[in-house]
């Protein structure tokens, strides 16, 4: 390296160094300091928001079958509210090689009242032996507003995808609370 790149490289690090001590030092910058008085409130800090969701809820799951090729396979919709709605559209989206064997593709729901479920069920047929995603979409409008819920479902993961879910879940826990106790040794 020449003695001009060396300096140049001093000269841009001091430059870079005196910018972050002087942005330090006039009190914008604040290196992870959580202002916590007991794990609990230090977790608080740490935890994963939530996504906002409106009053529909739309779960779905696999009641029959396995979607072994070309078995019938037996799927339910489980539509819910927290609020009285009414013409609520479901549709599933099939890719090709997923079979409508029995069911509607397109239904309405007349009426959904608070704490009330609807069911809608569809039998499937797989032809093909690899993992294929279906989704189901319901949603309807109420006083203007839109309320809209979309699943997925993976015809050969699904049980894989749950399972690491849990697994993800309990590692975020246990690194929740390793962090936590770093913050208290740092206090």
């Amino acid at each position: 390296m020449s003695r001009t790149a060396a300096l140049v490289i001093l000269c841009v690090g001091g430059l870079l160094g005196l910018a972050f001590s002087s942005v330090k030092n006039s009190g914008y910058y604040k290196f992870a300091k959580l202002q916590a008085t007991s794990t609990s409130s230090v977790a608080d800090e740490l935890k994963h928001t939530v996504k906002l969701r409106g009053s529909l809820r739309l779960r779905l799951q696999q009641v029959d079958g396995d979607f072994s090729l070309g078995q019938p396979t037996t799927m339910q919709a489980i539509i819910s509210s927290d609020k009285n709605l009414s013409n609520i559209k479901v549709s599933w989206s099939l890719p090709s090689d997923l079979e409508l064997v029995s069911g509607e593709q397109k239904t309405l729901i007349k009426e959904l009242k608070v704490g009330e479920q609807k069911t809608v069920v569809v039998v499937l047929k797989s032809n093909a032996a690899e993992n294929l995603q279906l989704h189901v979409h319901a949603g309807t409008t109420n006083s203007g507003m839109l309320f809209s819920e979309t699943a997925q479902f993976n015809t050969m993961t699904q049980a894989e995808i749950e399972s690491n879910k849990v697994e993800l879940l309990k590692r975020v826990e246990s690194d929740i609370q390793s962090q936590t106790t770093r913050l208290k040794v740092y206090k």
